[in-house]
């Protein structure tokens, strides 16, 4: 589960079909440094659960999908790109198999995508990957400031979750650019 304090570099989608890829990419994304955040668990059969995914993928700053058949015919995994879409977040395909006979998402088709299908080395796209989760100031910014907005909105609208003038004023500028 996501710690509710920490933003993390990636958050990967997948089918528990390739669970043991998705074990492999973030055994090689936490030993180079990153943050990593992974369901393990099948949290999406209960409204808590799918919250705690949502969660996972605002306070993430890449939003990945292990794209194989089964994750692209998924339900949930299509939900979860979707919200990923709808909130703005950077999104890239791990391709594990491109045997798929249905429309996938367009949102995989939009982004950057790297193969790590059978026949592929898993270094290259491991290095591939780790190049593409270099973050700005502004990709950080703007996974802080949803997490902040979905607190507030989640929250009631509560005043005393406004953002102090300072972060208002950064959000500003930001927006600007």
């Amino acid at each position: 589960m996501p710690d509710t304090d920490t933003f993390y570099d990636i958050f990967i989608i997948y089918d528990a079909s390739d669970m043991r890829f998705v074990r492999r990419v973030d055994g090689h994304m936490k030993a180079n440094g990153l943050r990593c955040w992974v369901s393990w668990d099948d949290l999406s059969k209960t409204a808590d659960g799918q919250a705690v995914l949502r969660s996972g993928i605002l306070r993430s700053h890449t939003v990945a999908i292990a794209l194989s058949p089964k994750s692209a015919a998924s339900q949930i995994c299509n939900e979860l790109i979707q919200y990923a879409v709808n909130n703005s977040k950077r999104f890239v395909t791990l391709i594990v198999d491109e045997n798929i006979e249905i429309d996938v998402h367009p949102a995989i088709a939009e982004n950057p995508y790297i193969f790590f299908r059978q026949q592929d080395e898993l270094e290259d796209g491991i290095h591939e990957l780790l190049d593409l989760m270099v973050v700005d100031h502004h990709v950080e910014l703007h996974t802080e400031l949803l997490v902040y907005a979905n607190d507030w909105e989640t929250r009631n609208r509560n005043r005393g979750l406004l953002l102090p003038l300072e972060q208002v004023n950064e959000a500003r500028e930001w927006l600007a650019d």
